[in-house]
């Protein structure tokens, strides 16, 4: 009676995802930096024809010795004379192609094709233990009730990532008979595509492995996955020693580096910083951050002990603590980028409710399939921490952890939807109070989504304004003090000619090669508006205010 359920779901959320993207936001306008290299990376892939992934250059007439390249290190790196970027090839070689075919519409092709996959892979993972109505209610959590539907209309890779590992997971829980042996190759296969797309794939995969072989204790199959990991990654391996003298690519040694080695107290400290950034962090005040999260521990308290679900002023603190939650949750995301995994996801609590709660049954499947996915959660929700830069940019809600959402999306579904016969549920009051807490937060979830889509809208149309002005401004030249001005203004990298100067000495280095080209005026972005004035110690010219950010050129007579 239900099956269509799930294609009507999915088509709608390709329609609502498709209008977002393509017709709603600006498409020429990025949310953050990283979007931006990757956008500037697939055009110089097509402006060489493919025959370099080096980044073709506009400013090097002026700039030979790439002083003054316009994305500063360490995120683009010279070698040979050459300008590269940190970020992982794959994804802008992908989107380059329907890029090329169908221009920007093209880029968000793959962030929306990842998404309505990871949303799929999520119902097939769903399917193995509940029903179709169940396993469709999985797939609109996770659309409506995380972070994940932000992530499918911006152009990055971490939808594409989600897919390929939920596709490991489908493999490797469906891989129990000895005639489907064939699929643990292919989930290790899936787990090295993954690491080929986003570096954070390597941990996912040592977590995942480690999981499933402590899990399902099936030894002798482990070389399988090891052997479809070690074929998906050899290509990789080789095309980065090729590429840039190291197997692992110039991003994992770069975060090698920004991890610090300075001292184990303060590197005690800096992971202290970075677990608070990716559990926490909702606002610009860690007081109020760490509150939030103990509003949740006292809701998920609640759930998790009998007693206190029997007691009316436990359960009246518990939804006094999800309007603490939601007030705070709400309110700040008008103001601040939330990053941390509970201020944005909510519905963590539940998921770790039910593991609490779900009790010792006896061994059998379906336990040791929700045991792997709690163990893959806790595993990489330790190692995503301790190996991540304490500064991850500008995101909305924990992006290096959004493989995991589904995870969280499949197991508050088991929360909320289980049965009368539920060892943990003792009374049908435990139920109400349960469903009642849950179904509060889920909607307090899909309402903090709506405010992650519209701050994505409004940064987006900021972007364009800017990237309107600059394209209007009479001059091909743009001089930047603010490092991230560039990328997330690519879709002008090659309608402009930018340079980055850091300091005095270089701003008027630059105007002079400028002055010297014949440059009659040129833009510049400053750090702040009181450098809106810039000054010049030249007999040569003068440099004259014309707009703001507009400047020209004067020769003396």
């Amino acid at each position: 009676m239900w099956r269509w359920l799930p294609g009507l779901c999915l088509t709608l959320l390709a329609l609502a995802y498709g209008t977002l993207a393509l017709i709603v936001l600006p498409q020429t306008a990025f949310f953050c930096s990283d979007e931006g290299l990757k956008v500037i990376q697939a055009q110089s892939l097509i402006r060489q024809g493919w025959a370099s992934i080096a980044i073709e250059y506009p400013g090097r007439l002026l700039d030979p010795a790439v002083q003054f390249f316009p994305i500063p290190e360490p995120v683009a790196f010279v070698r040979a004379g050459a300008v590269y970027f940190i970020t992982p090839l794959l994804f802008s070689l992908l989107a380059s192609l329907t890029y090329a075919l169908t221009g920007y519409a093209g880029l968000y092709f793959i962030p929306i094709g990842g998404g309505l996959a990871s949303l799929f892979l999520t119902y097939r993972l769903a399917r193995i233990s509940l029903e179709p109505t169940k396993a469709t209610l999985t797939m609109l959590l996770l659309a409506i009730a995380t972070p994940f539907s932000f992530y499918c209309l911006v152009f990055w890779e971490h939808t594409l990532a989600t897919a390929l590992f939920l596709l490991a997971l489908v493999l490797l829980v469906t891989s129990s008979s000895t005639t489907r042996m064939w699929r643990l190759l292919a989930g290790g296969i899936c787990l090295g595509a993954m690491a080929s797309v986003r570096t954070e794939g390597y941990v996912f995969s040592l977590v995942v492995i480690a999981a499933w072989a402590g899990t399902y204790r099936r030894w002798p199959h482990l070389g399988l996955i090891l052997l479809g990991l070690g074929a998906a990654l050899a290509p990789l391996w080789l095309s980065n020693q090729i590429l840039y003298g190291t197997p692992l690519g110039p991003q994992v040694p770069l975060l090698a580096t920004m991890a610090g080695d300075s001292g184990q107290y303060a590197w005690l400290v800096s992971r202290l910083l970075i677990a608070q950034n990716v559990v926490t962090q909702g606002s610009a005040n860690k007081y109020v951050d760490f509150g939030s999260a103990a509003a949740l521990f006292v809701v998920c308290t609640v759930l998790a002990i009998p007693r206190l679900r029997r007691n009316r002023l436990a359960v009246g603190v518990s939804l006094a603590a999800m309007a603490l939650l939601g007030v705070v949750n709400v309110l700040g995301a008008e103001q601040f980028v939330m990053r941390g995994l509970i201020p944005t996801c909510p519905l963590v609590g539940l998921m770790l409710v039910y593991a609490w709660v779900r009790g010792k049954s006896e061994r059998s499947a379906e336990r040791a399939n929700e045991d792997f996915f709690v163990l893959t959660f806790l595993g990489s929700l330790v190692l995503i921490t301790l190996s991540t830069p304490v500064d991850t940019g500008l995101h909305w809600g924990p992006r290096f952890l959004l493989p995991l959402l589904p995870l969280v999306a499949l197991l508050t579904v088991r929360l909320l939807t289980a049965g009368p016969d539920a060892a943990w549920q003792q009374s049908p009051r435990d139920r109400r109070v349960v469903r009642l807490v849950g179904v509060t937060l889920v909607l307090l979830s899909v309402v903090i989504q709506v405010q992650g889509i519209r701050f994505l809208a409004r940064k987006k149309i900021e972007s364009a304004q800017l990237v309107t002005y600059f394209l209007d401004l009479p001059t091909r030249y743009v001089i930047s003090e603010v490092d991230w001005f560039t990328s997330e203004a690519a879709s002008l990298f090659y309608q402009r000619t930018f340079f980055y100067a850091a300091d005095q000495a270089g701003y008027q280095d630059l105007v002079s090669r400028l002055y010297a080209q014949g440059a009659d005026s040129f833009a510049l972005l400053p750090l702040a508006q009181s450098q809106n004035d810039p000054q010049i110690d030249t007999d040569l010219y003068n440099v004259e205010p014309v707009q703001q950010f507009y400047f020209r050129i004067v020769p003396h007579e």
